[in-house]
């Protein structure tokens, strides 16, 4: 199962010391935002918000973990709502697979869901054609068979790492550190 993204800010905030006017804000399903505001009522969580409208919204940093396979549009079209295009995206365990993006459906306890499943290279490219730079990318194997459509079966969720061109700077990746 996997974790809810704003479990990514107690994480964080073990091993950095944000700054006292860091607003982290998760963009998430209205139903989550609604239950993970009255959560938030509960605990100590100074600059953590929730919205489920990105339209108009300002970030230097977009983190997209699981969720986005369950949003109406592509995430070009919801940066281009943005003021300002964030510095740096951070899209990870996206369904993805080599053809055109398509949307089907996913059983979730006793409901029934929309599921995008994105082309890799589509996705790739739009992001590319907004300004961004690709630094790296990663995946992770994981299954999904579509029923009746064995050419669309999914083998592989997806991590990107991208910046905007402006920041971008030839050869600055070489003395990062990876671990697996």
């Amino acid at each position: 199962d996997a974790l809810p993204i704003w479990s990514e800010f107690f994480t964080y905030r073990q091993f950095i010391n944000f700054p006292d006017d860091l607003q982290w804000t998760v963009w998430e399903l209205p139903q989550i935002t609604k239950l993970a505001k009255k959560l938030t009522e509960t605990i100590e969580a100074p600059g953590l918000t929730f919205t489920s409208e990105i339209d108009h919204a300002d970030a230097d940093v977009v983190i997209t973990c699981g969720a986005m396979q369950y949003f109406e549009h592509d995430l070009a079209t919801y940066l281009r709502g943005m003021r300002e295009l964030p510095t740096h995206l951070l899209v990870n365990r996206v369904p993805a697979y080599e053809g055109e993006t398509f949307f089907t459906l996913q059983n979730v306890v006793n409901n029934v869901v929309p599921y995008r499943i994105h082309g890799r290279e589509q996705l790739v490219r739009s992001l590319l054609q907004l300004g961004y730079h690709l630094v790296d990318s990663w995946y992770e194997d994981h299954d999904i068979n579509i029923p009746f459509h064995p050419e669309r079966r999914v083998t592989r969720f997806y991590g990107f790492y991208f910046c905007a061109d402006k920041t971008w700077k030839a050869g600055w990746r070489k003395h990062a550190v990876a671990t697996g």
